[in-house]
C-alpha cells in the first residue's frame, strides 16, 4: 500500500483584492487563466490514499512550485520567481514587492501549501514506510509561459 499526495500548484484562479497588480479586471483575469492550468483540480478526487493538495490562488500571486529563494529560479530572471512580476508576454504584473510584503505573501500562500505536502508525505512514511507525490499539470501543445520555456 501507498499513499499518493497529487501536488496540484497552477489551478488557482484566485486574486486577492488586496495584492496591487497593475493590469485591469479582465486582461488580468485573461493572464490567470491562460498561466493555469485548468481543470487539473478536477481530475484526483482524494480518497483514503490520494491527497490532493490544490493551490487554490493563481500562481501569479505566489508560484507554490517555484523555490522560495529567487536566486536558485531560473524563471525569476523573467519576473516569474515564486512572485510572479511579469506576465507571460513580459508585461509588467507588478511591482517588486518590499520584503515584509513579500514575506506575508508566502506566509498566507506559499508555507500552508507546502505544509499540507509535508504533513502527508510524513503521515504516508510513517503509516506505509513509504509516499509518492504526482506533480500534475496541464500543457496545451505550444505555449509561452515568458520564461523560455514553451517548446
Amino acid at each position: 500500500m501507498i499513499t499518493l499526495i497529487v501536488n496540484i500548484p497552477h489551478a488557482g484562479l484566485e486574486i486577492p483584492g488586496d495584492i496591487p497588480f497593475l493590469l485591469d479586471g479582465d486582461e488580468l483575469f485573461s493572464v490567470v487563466r491562460h498561466m493555469a492550468d485548468l481543470y487539473t483540480d478536477e481530475w484526483i478526487d482524494a480518497s483514503e490514499t490520494i491527497y490532493p493538495v490544490v493551490a487554490k490562488t493563481a500562481r501569479i500571486v505566489v508560484d507554490t512550485e517555484r523555490f522560495v529563494d529567487d536566486a536558485l529560479e531560473t524563471a525569476a530572471q523573467y519576473g516569474q520567481g515564486v512572485i510572479y512580476e511579469r506576465d507571460y508576454k513580459g508585461r509588467l504584473l507588478r511591482h517588486k514587492p518590499s520584503q515584509p510584503e513579500r514575506e506575508l505573501l508566502l506566509e498566507k500562500y506559499y508555507h500552508p501549501h507546502h505544509q499540507q505536502l509535508n504533513q502527508h508525505c510524513a503521515e504516508s512514511l510513517q503509516r506505509y514506510g513509504r509516499a509518492m507525490i504526482l506533480d500534475l499539470h496541464s500543457y496545451p501543445a505550444s505555449y509561452n509561459m515568458g520564461s523560455g520555456q514553451g517548446k
